[in-house]
């Protein structure tokens, strides 16, 4: 079965609009998602057709920009719910809720999707307790987090004690993980990790953390200095296609999609 290629340039097009003075995460996020419809492609799957649920939806940007039909997306923060249920028509139904507590029947999902949020819930096994318990059998589990590589591919070095817990504060991870470690995580809950991929190489992952200071600079300037500054950004907008068209699935890299499925 051959499935059509997620279409970068729609979810390219989407972001930019949302996260126009943002290019690293225009650049990391459409990445990061055809990724995981690469990986969802190899089971057999449409990805940008249908999820059953997004869990952590957050206010939906992502979750619309790449899938066409979502069943239910939820997310812990209300103003992020509110958002995407004014703007987000992709979505049947959005809900409140925790990823650790979800008020979802057992074995009830088919496609079961979350992008970039386990590594940011500080009791992640009870969140992978929730994900897997959720899954329908013969059901898949496609999400994406940070790799145990991220530390030092995105500074450029192996961080220092003190350096390592400044990135862990400013990207707000609780954890990084390794393919083996989620096998192992998975397995223990009854699914079985199908296939993997790293995203984000080294010489991205030094261009997404300058670009992210960068970022972050501005907002903390005044505004007539952010002004002056931000006519820099079309700079940054410019190159994002130019890494699109770069990109090759590498041996490693800061972020790890993953597809597993519970058996039948």
């Amino acid at each position: 079965m051959t499935l059509p290629a997620v279409d970068r340039s729609r979810v390219l097009l989407r972001m930019l609009r949302y996260h126009v003075s943002s290019p690293y995460i225009i650049f990391w996020r459409a990445i990061e998602v055809a990724i995981m419809a690469e990986l969802a492609a190899r089971q057999g799957l449409d990805l940008p057709s249908h999820v059953d649920l997004d869990v952590g939806c957050g206010n939906g940007v992502l979750g619309h920009a790449l899938i066409r039909d979502i069943g239910v997306g939820f997310d812990l923060t209300a103003a992020g719910v509110a958002w995407a249920r004014d703007h987000k028509p992709a979505y049947r139904a959005l809900l409140r809720a925790s990823a650790t507590s979800m008020p979802l029947r057992s074995r009830s999902q088919a496609l079961v999707f979350s992008n970039s949020v386990i590594e940011h819930i500080p009791d992640d096994l009870a969140a992978f307790d929730e994900l897997a318990r959720v899954v329908a059998p013969g059901g898949y589990l496609l999400f994406s987090t940070v790799s145990e590589q991220f530390p030092e591919l995105m500074l450029g070095h192996a961080p220092s004690p003190a350096e390592r817990t400044a990135l862990d504060q400013s990207y707000a991870h609780y954890h990084y993980y390794s393919v083996a470690g989620l096998r192992a995580i998975l397995a223990q809950r009854g699914l079985d990790l199908l296939d993997a991929a790293y995203y984000i190489d080294a010489a991205q992952a030094r261009w997404c953390y300058r670009l992210r200071v960068w970022e972050q600079r501005q907002r903390r300037a005044g505004l007539w200095r952010r002004a002056n500054q931000l006519r820099r950004a079309p700079l940054g907008l410019a190159l994002v296609p130019w890494m699109l068209k770069l990109h090759a699935p590498p041996e490693a890299g800061v972020g790890l999609a993953v597809i597993a499925r519970r058996p039948a």
